[in-house]
C-alpha cells in the first residue's frame, strides 16, 4: 500500500455497463480490458437481458430498469418472480466484460 499522498495516480476496476461511463469520463485512461465470453455467451446474455426487462415492464416493475448494475443482489431478490431471478441468475454465471481504468490521484 503506497502512504497517503504519495500516490500519483489511481486504478479503478469497472465491470459490465458501467465501462461506457468510466470510458467518457475526463482525466481517465483505461488500460486494460477483458470479455472472456464467448460471441454465443454474449448473445445468450443480450437476449436474456431483452427478457428480463420485458417481463419487467410487463409486470410494472420499474426498478429493473438498471438491474444490470446490480446482477447478483437481483438475482436473490425474493421479492422477485423466478422467471426473472433465473434468467438474471444465468446472466450473472455468464459474466460481463472487465476493465481498467487510471487517473490522477
Amino acid at each position: 500500500m503506497v502512504p497517503e499522498g504519495e500516490a500519483t495516480g489511481r486504478l479503478q476496476v469497472v465491470v459490465g455497463p458501467a465501462i461506457a461511463d468510466w470510458s467518457r469520463r475526463p482525466g481517465v485512461r483505461r488500460i486494460a480490458h477483458a470479455d472472456p465470453r464467448r460471441p454465443a455467451q454474449v448473445r445468450e446474455y443480450e437476449r436474456l437481458r431483452d427478457e428480463v426487462l420485458r417481463l419487467g415492464r410487463s409486470l410494472d416493475l420499474p426498478q429493473l430498469e438498471q438491474f444490470e448494475a446490480q446482477l447478483f443482489a437481483t438475482a436473490n431478490r425474493t421479492d422477485l418472480p423466478a422467471s426473472i431471478t433465473s434468467r438474471v441468475t444465468r446472466m450473472a454465471e455468464i459474466g460481463l466484460p472487465a476493465a481498467v481504468f487510471v487517473s490522477a490521484a
